[in-house]
């Protein structure tokens, strides 16, 4: 589906609906569709990102032997890594104004882009 929207990353209405408000003002509204065997439309929400905005760094010429140990190591940190974005304590939205690639991203949505999308919306579903 992110193909036919030509969107990175689509998030449905039920995801959409436990989101907390500051993440939910992230998202954009881009359509209602009807699902096979549902009798009330669902809709879909968008999460503005150009991840063509971001330069790819050049890998670091360091030859490293890979053993067992060294992949265990480095399992362990990223799991470390994931499991500290799931504190509690962590604001995902307030990334959206603190992380350089985040701000990168989105830096081609701007609010005439927003007010124009607003407007064909209110078109499109009148």
């Amino acid at each position: 589906a992110t193909r036919i929207y030509s969107v990175s990353i689509l998030v449905a209405e039920s995801i959409f609906r436990i989101c907390t408000p500051a993440l939910a003002s992230q998202c954009r509204l881009v359509d209602r569709v009807m699902i096979t065997g549902s009798t009330t439309p669902m809709e879909l929400y968008v999460i503005d990102v150009d991840c063509a905005a971001l330069c790819i760094e050049p890998a670091p010429c360091v030859q490293m032997k890979w053993t067992p140990q060294v992949r265990f190591r480095l399992r362990q940190f990223l799991t470390h890594e994931k499991t500290s974005l799931w504190d509690n304590n962590v604001q995902i939205s307030s990334l959206f104004n603190s992380n350089t690639e985040i701000i990168a991203m989105r830096r081609r949505y701007t609010k005439p882009f927003f007010h124009v999308f607003n407007m064909g919306y209110q078109n499109y579903v009148l």
